[in-house]
Order: structure tokens, then C-alpha cells, then sequence
């Protein structure tokens, strides 16, 4: 017997689905004259300078020029200004990016860098051409300095003043325990004033007072230390030139304006996953509209669509990346809407598909014919082993009920993490959640042996998602399917329309019912390599069996951002890859509730 307890009704009354909102057209960009294209220019120009000095510093000078700076310029100056060029110029490399993201502190650093180039160049070989390449940069930063006026991470400035002092001690005495170890090798007395000099000098490249008879370690020493030294400049201009990085800083509040939009405009159905507890919010300037998103590696990612009034969302977008480009970000939307494009298009922003969100229409719905003959020898043959079925309300979950859910999530996932940041909800049922619904599958002896919890979306053809499928490894084959068609059945008698299973990644190109470009073709090739470790064609099968309507689901990236980025911060935010162990010890808390 099948008991379904009573929840929440859909209106009696429902107009056809209006599957895309209509969004106002986006203002026209305001035109910037021939300095907006500073930046970019500057971006390429640093570059190919850093390379050429790169080139410059590893190569002689020519012999008249050589002869000439011999007279006027020692020995240790010139080695000096090729050290400090070669590691001014990977600098320079490091800084492109910096510029091209408009960065003032990546300004302040590429200018008095060009200038120190500048004066570098011609010591070290009185090498002209590169001199007049880094003036050249030079002009150009001065000239554009109005053009850098993006942010970077507050907090880090007090990590770089801490990290180089302590760095710079700490590599400084390692070279002094090393000529300490060595001192029966020295080749003169270890004063202490020639090893200070020797190790300051070796840490720029430079031989000091002091030399070690052998030769070869000698000269690991030198390398060694300046080594050494380059990578501390590295993880320097890292600190001090990262984007502004964003902990989790949504509040209460916050969350309860999201909660209310939702309900009034959340008809996707990815709205009601905005509520998510790791997602921050950035509204709309009336309030009207939310995008939910996180930041990671230097990148905005959005979750979904932006809930909210279709009116509100052009300008939303518009100035949440406007906020995200002062701060040093790139701007994703992970799963939004194909048939949205008129969004983000006008954004510049590319589009990359997916995959595919399966909805059944509960309306035409049916376990009569043939081709869901299997689903349907299922049912009743759960039914026969005295399986059945109960649905509540998110508020009418009982303690013991949670107990059992998290017993059966144990047993169905072992150690597997949980996934998800666009498409999951990630948390209990929390005082608010009343329009949740849990199905719970009951055996003969009414154990709970599974579960289906689904979360609403509104709007004019109303439904469920679902957020969680479970149930326990020694159940009987077929009770995933068993409360699936349960779910519909109970959801439509409500009055509900849809309801949405589970995402399809790339269902398109592994379909095999359409012709598939080359670039298409690739995707396919690489996709059934990681299905083994995904279960990308098992979902896509599972799906298939309800036989839904299929929505597309895409990603959304800026100009500048290349694909393998954006695709590495959609893995790691859904937690199938773990990358972010060593970056998270560098990710603070920031309070932005001022924004």
C-alpha cells in the first residue's frame, strides 16, 4: 500500500511554462577612447619585454659595446645588473597578466621596474635596444596610470610583510651555516664582515670574499643561494599582486532576502540551490535580483542564473562584474540556462555546453507502453516485496527520520565526499525549508530503506528538484526507479507539473542523435575517457528511462579566461577534484557586507 501524506498544493490554476523570461535588452557599452586599451597593450608589451630581457641576461654583450662598458663600469656591477635584470625581467613575465587585469599595485611595480631596466641594461652591456624597449614601457605605464585601478587582497599586504623578512633571514643563514660547515675549505679566515658580504653577494648571483677550494660546490653555493632567492621573489609578487580573495561572508539576513526572492521569482529549477550555505550574494541595487556565487582561483563562479526580477538582472550582471573586475576576478556562470544566452552574450562571454538537465513533465507522464515497460516491472515488483512509500513536509521530518537518512547516506556513499555547488543544496533541512519534501521508501517491516529529498520551484508551471537520491547498497534492484515514478506520481496528484531529475553532463555528444563538429567530436573522445571515473553515461541512461523533456545547461566565461581554468574551478567547486588543499591556508575570512 502507498501512503502519501499531505503537503503543500500547487495553485489549481497554472499557465503555460514561459521557459525564457523577458530579460530587457542590456544598455550599450559606453565606448572608452584609445587609453582603455592601455591595459591590454601594456599586458603584452611587459611580456615580450621580461622574455627579452630574459634572453639578454643569459647571452654576452657584443665586443665593441662590451669593450666600451669595460672602462667605465667594474666587474661586480655589471654581473650584478645581470642578475638583477634576469630577475626583474621573469618579474616583468609575472606582471603581464597583473596589467592586463588593470592592477595599480601591478602598475606601481611594472613602472619602477622598466625604470630599473632601464639603467640594468645598460650597465650590464650597454644593450640599448633593450634599454629603449623598457623606456618604451616605461611612457606607456606613466601615460595610462589611470587605466590601473583594480584591487588586490587586503589582507595579503600583512602576509607579504610578514613573509620577506622572515624568508630573506632564513635563506640568509642557510648560506652562513653553509660556509660554516665548509669553513676548513675556505680559501681565506672566516671574518665575520666577509660572511656577511659573501652571503648577501651569493644571493644575487655574485661571488663574495670568501670561496670554497672546490670548485663544483662552489659554484652549487652560488646557485644555490640565488635560487633560493628568485623563489622568494616569486612567492613575494604573489602575496602582493593576488585578486581580493572572498571566504564564505553571506549573513543571516542576507540569506532570508535571497529566501524571499526565491520564492517569488524562482522558477528555474537551480533556484531554490542559491540557498546553499557556502554561497555568497551580491543583489541588485533595489534589492530585487540575487546572483549566488563563490570565488575561487581568481574566478567569480555564479551559480546558476540570477534569481529575481527579469527587469533587474541585465543591470545586476552588468555590475557585479563590474565589482568582481575591481577586485582582480574573471566571471563564470556554472549551469546556467542555454537558452539565456541574451544574457551573457552582450557581456562578451562565451558559451560552453554542459549538459543536459532531464524534467519530467509530470502531465503526460505514464507507466503504460512499452518503452518503460522495465521501469514499470520494477514498481511491481517492489510493490510485491511490500515496499511503500510516505511524503512529508520538510518540518514534518522527525529526528529519528534525519537518523535514518544519514544511516542510509553512509551505507550508499562509504567515503565518498558529497558533490555539488550548483545543483545540490549541501546541508540538513534547516527552519525554512518547509517546502521541501522527503520520500522516504519503507520496507515489508517498515524499516526506511531509501530516500528521495526534493526541493520547489515556483513560478507558473511548478514543480521539485531532486536534491538527494539515496538508498541503502542490499536493497532490491529497482528501488531507485521504484521512488522516482512515486515522486511523479505523488507530486502530480498535488498539482505539480515538473519534476527534475538528475544532470546529464555532456548527454548531447554521448547521445549519439545528433552530428557532432570536430571540436564537438574531441569533447566526446576525452568525455567516454573520464566516464570510468564519473558515471557520466550511467546517469544519462538512468534519465533516459523517465523519458523527460531535456534542458541544456552551460558555462559561461569571460574574454581572458581560458577554458581549462573555468573547467578546473567548476571540478573542484563540485568537489570532483580536490585542488584546493594548499590554497586554502592561504584564503581568509573577508567581511564584505559592505559592498
Amino acid at each position: 500500500m502507498i501512503g502519501i501524506m499531505t503537503v503543500v498544493a500547487a495553485p489549481e490554476t497554472a499557465a503555460e511554462e514561459q521557459t525564457v523570461p523577458a530579460f530587457p535588452a542590456h544598455p550599450p557599452e559606453e565606448k572608452g577612447d584609445w587609453r582603455s586599451r592601455i591595459p591590454a597593450i601594456t599586458a603584452w608589451l611587459a611580456a615580450v619585454a621580461g622574455v627579452i630581457t630574459l634572453v639578454s641576461a643569459a647571452t654576452r654583450p657584443f665586443r665593441g659595446r662590451l669593450t666600451i662598458i669595460e672602462t667605465i663600469v667594474p666587474l661586480d656591477a655589471r654581473l650584478g645588473a645581470r642578475f638583477v635584470a634576469a630577475l626583474i625581467g621573469l618579474l616583468l613575465l609575472m606582471l603581464a597578466r597583473q596589467l592586463h587585469r588593470r592592477k595599480h599595485r601591478a602598475w606601481l611595480a611594472a613602472t619602477v621596474a622598466s625604470a630599473i631596466l632601464v639603467g640594468a641594461h645598460t650597465l650590464k652591456g650597454f644593450d640599448l635596444e633593450e634599454a629603449a624597449a623598457h623606456l618604451a614601457l616605461l611612457i606607456l605605464l606613466v601615460v595610462g596610470r589611470r587605466q590601473f585601478d583594480a584591487k588586490s587582497d587586503p589582507p595579503s599586504i600583512a602576509q607579504f610583510v610578514r613573509f620577506v623578512p622572515v624568508y630573506a633571514v632564513g635563506v640568509f643563514a642557510l648560506g652562513v651555516l653553509e660556509l660554516m660547515l665548509n669553513r676548513r675549505s675556505l680559501d681565506a679566515e672566516a671574518s665575520t664582515a666577509d660572511v656577511v658580504a659573501t652571503v648577501f653577494r651569493a644571493m644575487v648571483g655574485l661571488p663574495g670574499p670568501l670561496e670554497v677550494s672546490n670548485a663544483i660546490y662552489q659554484r652549487f653555493f652560488l646557485v644555490s643561494m640565488s635560487t633560493l632567492t628568485l623563489i622568494g621573489v616569486i612567492a613575494a609578487a604573489y602575496l602582493f599582486f593576488r585578486p581580493v580573495l572572498e571566504g564564505y561572508s553571506s549573513h543571516a539576513q542576507e540569506r532570508e532576502r535571497v529566501r524571499s526572492l526565491v520564492r517569488e521569482w524562482g522558477s528555474d529549477s537551480l533556484a531554490y540551490f542559491t540557498l546553499r550555505d557556502d554561497k555568497n550574494y551580491f543583489f541588485s541595487r533595489g534589492g530585487e535580483a540575487v546572483v549566488a556565487y563563490r570565488y575561487l582561483n581568481g574566478i567569480a563562479c555564479i551559480s546558476g542564473d540570477p534569481v529575481g526580477d527579469p527587469d533587474a538582472i541585465p543591470e545586476l550582471l552588468r555590475d557585479f562584474r563590474r565589482v568582481a573586475h575591481e577586485r582582480g576576478w574573471k566571471v563564470a556562470v556554472l549551469a546556467g540556462r542555454e537558452d539565456h544566452r541574451s544574457l551573457y552574450e552582450p557581456l562578451g562571454m562565451k558559451c560552453q555546453y554542459l549538459g543536459d538537465e532531464a524534467i519530467v513533465n509530470l502531465d503526460t507522464f505514464t507507466l503504460e507502453g512499452r518503452k518503460i515497460r522495465k521501469v514499470r516491472q520494477s514498481c511491481h515488483r517492489l510493490n510485491k516485496a511490500g515496499y511503500c512509500i510516505e511524503m512529508l513536509r520538510g518540518k514534518e521530518v522527525t529526528p529519528e527520520l534525519r537518523g535514518d537518512m544519514e544511516r542510509i547516506t553512509r551505507r550508499w556513499r562509504g567515503k565518498a565526499p558529497e558533490r555539488g555547488f550548483s545543483m545540490a543544496l549541501g546541508r540538513p533541512l534547516a527552519i525554512g525549508d518547509e517546502d521541501c519534501i522527503v520520500l522516504v521508501a519503507r520496507d515489508a517491516e517498515g524499516r526506511a530503506r531509501g530516500y528521495l529529498r526534493m526541493v520547489p520551484f515556483y513560478g507558473s508551471f511548478p514543480g521539485y528538484s531532486l536534491d538527494e537520491m539515496r538508498r541503502e547498497p542490499d536493497t532490491p534492484n529497482g528501488l531507485t526507479e521504484f521512488m522516482v515514478v512515486m515522486a511523479c506520481q505523488g507530486l502530480r496528484d498535488l498539482g505539480y507539473r515538473r519534476f527534475s531529475l538528475n544532470f546529464a553532463a555532456f548527454a548531447r555528444l554521448m547521445s549519439g542523435e545528433m552530428k557532432l563538429t570536430l571540436w564537438e567530436k574531441v569533447q566526446r573522445w576525452i568525455v567516454r575517457r573520464a566516464n570510468p571515473y564519473f558515471q557520466i553515461e550511467s546517469l544519462l541512461n538512468f534519465n533516459s528511462k523517465f523519458f523527460p523533456d531535456w534542458v541544456a545547461r552551460c558555462i559561461y566565461y569571460e574574454e581572458g579566461v581560458n577554458l581549462v581554468r573555468v573547467a578546473l574551478a567548476y571540478l573542484e567547486i563540485e568537489a570532483f577534484l580536490r585542488l584546493g588543499l594548499i590554497r586554502r591556508g592561504l584564503i581568509p575570512h573577508l567581511d564584505l557586507a559592505d559592498r
